[in-house]
């Protein structure tokens, strides 16, 4: 039986050990508990068994360890400008054995690993057996799910960077992605409001109903578009449009 509480505790022994006085740490911590439950609650909503939920919840609970020594080391959370977050949380836990710490048998060592090498990917790789598949598919799900409710809330505290946005439009590329039903590539992003039209684009990713319920109960599409006073025509024509299609996958 896997034992959440034992890895809740290792979880909070090793945040501890960087400045969790600062907002941004803070926010990830959050974020990786609020993902453990969507992963949780997905897993549970497909049916899965009591050891596969709390498989599923010890996933998200880690996905994202690495993120702590990127924002120490490079102070963003972008991997480009520092190191792949996903391989890099892989080798945090293999380094002197350190998933023991967390779960004390390496049975799904396998499904935990591909699970989190591919949450940040923008697709899973191919290969995959069905068991390392669905769980990064569900932790996928789960992670897209707090970013929504991140940016329905978390993310741009200040004024000034609603307004910013308010007076930004979508680039060319990121519309056209999102009008083919795709999740935009984040390396095609160009302006402000293009950083929320790719989280409100994850919709495209989703893997199961479920999800799309979750995101619908909790009306997270419709808290981030209510956030946005758009000042030019095309710009609120265009986001129009985005919120009739991502509102209508939603319900598929």
């Amino acid at each position: 039986m896997i034992d959440l509480e034992k890895a809740k505790s290792e979880f909070e022994r090793y945040t501890g050990n960087y400045d969790m006085e600062n907002w941004r740490l803070v926010g990830e911590h959050d974020h990786s508990l609020r993902v453990m439950d969507y992963c949780g609650e997905i897993a549970e909503k497909k049916g899965l068994n009591e050891e596969e939920i709390s498989l599923a919840k010890l996933i998200g609970l880690l996905h994202d360890i690495a993120r702590f020594d990127q924002w120490t080391q490079y102070q963003c959370f972008e991997d480009k400008k520092s190191f792949d977050h996903g391989e890099r949380a892989v080798q945090i836990l293999e380094d002197n054995n350190y998933m023991r710490w967390y779960i004390d048998t390496d049975e799904y060592d396998y499904i935990i690993k591909a699970a989190i090498r591919n949450h940040n990917k923008y697709k899973i790789e191919i290969g995959l057996d069905v068991r390392q598949k669905l769980f990064s598919e569900i932790l996928r799900d789960a992670d897209k799910v707090d970013v929504l409710n991140e940016f329905g809330g978390f993310f741009f505290p200040d004024d000034k960077d609603i307004e910013k946005i308010n007076n930004s439009y979508v680039s060319k590329d990121v519309f056209k992605q999102i009008e083919e039903k795709r999740m935009v590539d984040s390396l095609s992003m160009e302006t402000s409001l293009d950083e929320v039209v790719r989280a409100l684009g994850f919709i495209y990713d989703i893997n199961f109903k479920e999800t799309k319920d979750i995101i619908e109960k909790n009306q997270f599409c419709s808290k981030i578009l209510d956030r946005f006073d758009f000042k030019m025509e095309n710009t609120r024509r265009e986001m129009d449009i985005i919120k009739s299609n991502i509102f209508k996958e939603i319900k598929n």
